[in-house]
């Protein structure tokens, strides 16, 4: 499958892989006051704007190292007593390169030009806001919990931007309010880190960064040049969020020549209050709030899957503030808490400490979370999380207490986890948990996780320990199995051209091996993983990679290999296309009757751009897994093919109709299915927490077993969400 874009953006290229050398590398620099605020409107011709503090030394990141920008980037900040104001001027020599294209909000920005900042408003190198827009206007936003490597952009900031192009290129303005985001007050004053970006896709995927990138130490952000305010302002933000969703739904089942049909109207509604006081305290408080998801979750394959998959978080309630729950066993999965009656959640940061607690209870709770025993009742929710930094860097200390009571059970866990910044390029992560269970009789467990890593210029390393008893229980996060110790390491050497014309650009080889046992010692899997990557002129990728994985499954020894080729191209503007080829042997994962297969996987995808407005997104999908010997015949055969097309009337307004077409032949079953979907929906979204959106989803799913006769489920949804926002202050 393709990768998923939904957590990774310009900045992802960088975070986790680059740091700094020191702290007090860091220039600061003040920003202007404006008498009068700049018009947003994309033309940096106010007057105003000559009053603006400027930076215009960038240096490539990608694909050279430091080297100088093939264009020019201006930028301007300054700000008022309501708003942050900056404005980008891009020069563009060679306008056959520009990729000028609308992208949905909070979708892959890296394949148009595009500007955006990275925005440390407590001056901790961790919750910093990352904020960007293209050449045409489209935003992308989201947060990251500090030097992890991945911003959250289901996090929305209500900002403004307004862009133009222009005769030399493009010119960007943003508005951001001081209500509209967290910071600290200070004493007598504001410090800010600031890290500007600009991505050029026309000359080989380019990306500029406001500051030089030494890739031999730890944490990115603390690169950062800071911004200082000579006055502390303090905001209040009050505003009200009411949500609609009703639905039409027709399904239809068709059986042994008889035929029933189904028709249910259902609606919705709830309300959401948002009070963010002196810029640091935020409460957030939710009664029946509508969950539903407009926007499905990525594709992942689930056919013959030995573990659950974790699916990211997107809805808003859940969004404020819950990166800081970053941590190497995760003790809180917000995704649990599936049909809330009513939410709280209180966040802030004071000084160098931050604080989060939420409080929730849902309704219609089963064993089972699907609700097929008849015996739902409601569960209650409590979780806090405490953080501590200190240190230069990124050095923190956190606390976690959570607990879930559900029909006289409860399931209380306790955990701490840190890092500490040896030095510059290298760190320790440690995490330590235990949990107390009563389900008529009481039980414990525990946890723990710790890793040593180390970061160089071309050479990067890291060694990790973790283990989860057998009786450990957390309902409120994401453990995917009990009772084992697993042990591993990861190096990866990367080497980078520092010429621009150069045809090769990056080569890249990785190893990681990993080892589990169980908790009486003996081996139940051990997974290598060998990769080498090549990036040429052209943006041209080549990967080649091969694993080996045992497994004890069901009482048997499970042995499988495999190989990966992959290519991609994005070379031109109108369109990028990638395949991935894998062979090898699988697991077959049926407690019944374990074994092994052969297994041959073809993945292709294309993304065509007709114009500004229009793009169509196409994916190809093909699975074969064969039972040993051959001659019992394919396991199973899985093909799939997905195209989506949008059209963006403006950044605020667009179309998308999607074509979803599925076959599975399990063969060992004895089984077939054929399936097919489409969706339409409309967004029109004037505002950041004002939206409408209208759809229409309609499929049909062919099921036949051997000797029945086949099985035909047909459904047709239509439905209307729309979100309203007051500001009361």
């Amino acid at each position: 499958m393709p990768v998923s874009w939904r957590a990774s953006r310009i900045g992802l290229l960088i975070v986790g892989t680059v740091a700094i050398s020191s702290v007090a590398v860091a220039a600061e620099f003040s920003v202007p006051l404006f008498d009068v605020a700049p018009e947003i409107d994309g033309d940096l011709s106010d007057q105003v704007w000559s009053g603006a503090r400027q930076f215009d030394n960038f240096f490539q990141f990608q694909p050279g190292d430091g080297t100088t920008p093939s264009d020019r980037t201006t930028v301007l900040v300054g700000y008022d007593r309501k708003n942050f104001f900056v404005a980008f001027r891009c020069e563009v020599s060679d306008r056959k390169k520009a990729r000028y294209q609308s992208i949905q909000r909070d979708s892959d920005n890296s394949g148009v030009e595009s500007v955006g900042l990275y925005l440390d408003t407590f001056h901790q190198f961790k919750n910093v806001y990352y904020l960007a827009a293209s050449a045409l206007g489209d935003i992308v936003d989201g947060r990251d919990d500090g030097c992890t490597g991945s911003v959250n952009t289901d996090l929305d900031v209500d900002f403004r931007v307004r862009t133009q192009i222009t005769d030399s290129g493009y010119a960007v303005e943003m508005a951001i309010p001081f209500k509209a985001i967290q910071y600290g007050p200070g004493e007598g004053g504001m410090k800010w880190g600031v890290i500007f970006l600009r991505t050029s896709p026309g000359y080989n995927g380019e990306t500029d960064t406001s500051v030089w990138v030494d890739r031999s130490a730890g944490c990115f952000y603390s690169l950062a040049d800071v911004l200082l305010f000579k006055d502390s302002i303090g905001s209040t933000d009050m505003r009200l969020v009411a949500e609609g969703l009703a639905t039409s739904r027709n399904d239809t089942v068709t059986a042994g020549g008889a035929q029933s049909t189904r028709s249910v109207a259902d609606g919705s509604a709830g309300v959401t209050a948002l009070y963010r006081f002196r810029s640091n305290h935020t409460v957030n408080l939710s009664v029946n709030p509508d969950f539903s998801q407009v926007e499905a979750d990525d594709i992942q394959f689930t056919v013959n899957s030995r573990y659950p998959l974790y699916y990211p978080e997107k809805r808003p309630f859940f969004l404020e503030n819950t990166s800081t729950f970053s941590m190497p066993i995760p003790l809180f999965y917000s995704r649990e808490i599936v049909d809330p009656l009513v939410g709280a959640v209180y966040s802030s940061t004071i000084g160098r400490s931050s604080y989060y607690g939420l409080l929730a209870l849902e309704k219609d709770v089963s064993p089972d979370r699907f609700g097929f025993t008849g015996d739902e009742s409601e569960a209650e929710w409590a979780i806090g999380r405490y953080s501590r930094r200190y240190g230069n860097q990124d050095s923190s200390a956190n606390a976690f207490l959570g607990n879930r009571f559900w029909s006289g059970t409860s399931n209380l866990v306790a955990g701490v986890d840190g890092t500490h910044r040896l030095n510059k390029s290298d760190s320790i992560t440690w995490q330590g948990a235990a949990s107390w269970a009563t389900e008529g009789e009481s039980s414990g467990g525990g946890a723990w996780a710790v890793s040593l890593d180390h970061a160089g210029r071309r050479f990067s390393w890291s060694v990790r320990n973790r283990s989860v008893s057998p009786d450990f229980r957390a309902d409120t996060g994401f453990i995917y199995r009990n009772g084992y110790v697993e042990t591993g390491a990861d190096a990866n050497f990367t080497f980078r051209t520092e010429e621009n014309r150069s045809v090769f650009k990056t080569a890249s080889s990785s190893a990681s091996l990993a080892v589990t046992t169980d908790y009486d010692g003996k081996l139940t899997d051990r997974d290598l993983v060998l990769s080498q990557q090549l990036t040429v002129a052209g943006q041209n990728t080549f990967g080649l990679s091969y694993s080996d994985y045992f497994t004890f499954f069901a009482g048997k020894e499970l042995r499988t290999h495999s190989a990966r080729f992959s290519v991609s191209n994005a070379s031109l503007k109108w369109i990028s296309v990638y395949a991935l080829y894998y062979r090898g042997t699988r697991g077959f994962y049926d407690p019944e009757a374990p074994d092994t297969g052969r297994m041959t996987r073809v993945s292709a995808g294309a993304t065509l751009r007709a114009g500004s407005k229009f793009q169509v997104d196409a994916i190809y999908l093909l699975e074969d897994l064969w039972k040993q010997p051959a001659s019992t015949g394919a396991f199973y055969r899985y093909y799939s093919s997905e195209a989506k097309l949008y059209y963006y009337f403006s950044p605020r307004l667009w179309v998308r109709l999607t074509l979803v077409n599925d076959h599975v032949d399990y063969d060992y079953y004895a089984y077939r299915s054929r399936a097919w979907f489409g969706n339409a929906l409309l967004v029109w979204r004037p505002k950041t927490f004002t939206a409408v959106y209208a759809g229409f989803n309609t499929g049909r799913n062919d099921d036949v077993y051997s000797g029945d006769l086949p099985e035909r489920h047909e459904n047709r949804t239509a439905f209307l969400k729309v979100a309203y926002e007051w500001r009361l202050k």
